[in-house]
């Protein structure tokens, strides 16, 4: 995978490290319930954020590939106004009407909502920085468009709650919930940076021109429900643990899903490095090369996995008392829970990017749409009776449902095999 795979790989490294160490320094500072109270609100902005990008930072990434592959430069600038005007919309339709379900919501408490209220300040600022990194990466400078949403944000909030810990302010859930708008701002700048230097000596010499895709409401429907529905498959675990049981249970479920998430490391590199090489091999109609790129990426991100499991499973108590602190000790089986489930997801590779960046998003919106209904069905019925171990049952049975449903769709319709082990030998032509 060359140079664009260590430099991602770089990248996911640091942010794992940066991630993780403001995760433990939060759940020590914060204690259970205030950590769970931050994490609530976290994951419902994060979900609200992703849903009203509406997929728009993987289009951008497909047609800024498009771009470059017919050398078309002048449109980049065109695409990213859209690209804007779009998320704003989307982005202010969305908290307007969370702002109105809110104020008629007596069952949330104060603090809750004081915190919701102040991250998704959040909401639009986010929205343009992972666009413009996306324009980037799709360019093929994948490790710039990867440094503000995944070194500059995590790294800003980190140093920030750490300055906040050295003061005599008093480290709260609102007081985390204000820095966590000051970092995705400062993620915004470093984007918008990024995206001036970059893209300016490509556009220097080309007239601009307008960005025009015809397929653009299509893919966004597509994209839109994708997304939302990776989201809620992803976040609903979080929020529906804090509809249902304590802040505490919230705290105690999200430190846990914070470690096991370090086994999809291998997973995430090969899903940004698969992506916009996807789009190439297409057009040159290069099966061969794609497949043995899926397959590496399968091999790599399942053997990750497998190595975060088996140390989780051997050492997961110590960990959880060492970074985390005694109180947390608990969460040791649904750490247990979780790490499986990330092995299973890395199982099938990055069968997801595989049919996002082909034009197959209907099938990962079928898989989606499926998995995550069954996710919030399961963690209705679970949570109430099984407490935190319900939510993570929950989450291991449908990220293994999702990805069978799509392992299934890209054999089928693109003739690649994404698992690690390569049973099946396909020798017809892809299906364009």
């Amino acid at each position: 995978m060359g140079k664009s795979a260590i430099s991602s790989a770089v990248i996911k490294l640091l942010n794992m490290v940066l991630t993780f160490s403001l995760a433990a320094l939060l759940a020590r500072e914060l204690g259970a319930s205030e950590y769970g109270k931050y994490s609530f609100a976290i994951s419902l902005t994060t979900m609200l954020a992703i849903m009203s990008q509406s997929g728009l930072p993987t289009l951008a990434t497909r047609e800024a590939s498009r771009i470059r592959a017919t050398d078309n430069w002048g449109q980049l600038y065109s695409l990213r106004k859209k690209a804007d005007i779009f998320t704003f919309s989307t982005t202010f339709l969305i908290a307007a009407f969370i702002f109105l379900l809110i104020s008629i919501n007596t069952q949330l408490t104060a603090g809750r909502v004081s915190i919701i209220l102040i991250t998704m300040c959040a909401l639009p600022v986010l929205a343009m920085s992972n666009v413009r990194g996306a324009i980037i990466r799709g360019i093929g400078l994948l490790s710039y468009g990867l440094q503000p949403e995944f070194i500059v944000r995590p790294a800003s909030l980190l140093l920030l709650v750490a300055l906040l810990t050295l003061s005599s302010t008093q480290v709260t859930a609102e007081n985390v919930a204000v820095l966590y708008v000051i970092a995705a701002v400062c993620s915004l700048i470093a984007a918008s940076y990024l995206f001036r230097k970059h893209l300016k000596p490509l556009t220097k010499y080309d007239t601009p021109t307008k960005f025009v895709y015809s397929g653009w409401i299509a893919s966004i429907g597509y994209l839109s429900v994708n997304a939302g529905m990776n989201q809620i498959l992803s976040q609903s675990d979080v929020i529906l643990v804090g509809i249902f049981l304590s802040d505490k249970d919230v705290g105690l479920y999200r430190v846990p899903l914070q470690l096991a998430n370090l086994g999809i490391f291998g997973l995430q590199v090969a899903a940004l490095t698969v992506g916009p090489r996807v789009v190439r091999t297409l057009k040159n109609t290069n099966q061969d090369e794609l497949r043995n790129l899926v397959v590496l990426a399968a091999r790599i991100s399942f053997g990750t996995s497998i190595c975060a499991l088996l140390c989780f499973v051997m050492f997961g108590k110590n960990l959880l008392q060492f970074f985390f602190g005694v109180e947390y000790l608990s969460s040791y089986s649904i750490l247990v829970i979780l790490s499986v489930s990330a092995a299973m997801n890395s199982f099938f590779g990055p069968v997801g990017t595989v049919l996002a960046m082909s034009g197959n998003e209907k099938h990962i919106s079928y898989a989606l749409i499926i998995a995550a209904s069954l996710n919030i069905l399961l963690n209705i019925l679970l949570i109430p009776r099984y407490g935190i171990i319900g939510a993570a049952t929950s989450t291991l049975v449908c990220i293994t449902v999702s990805n069978l449903i799509m392992f299934r769709a890209a054999y089928k319709k693109l003739l690649i095999y994404c698992l690690p082990l390569n049973i099946i030998k396909v020798r017809t032509p892809l299906k364009r």
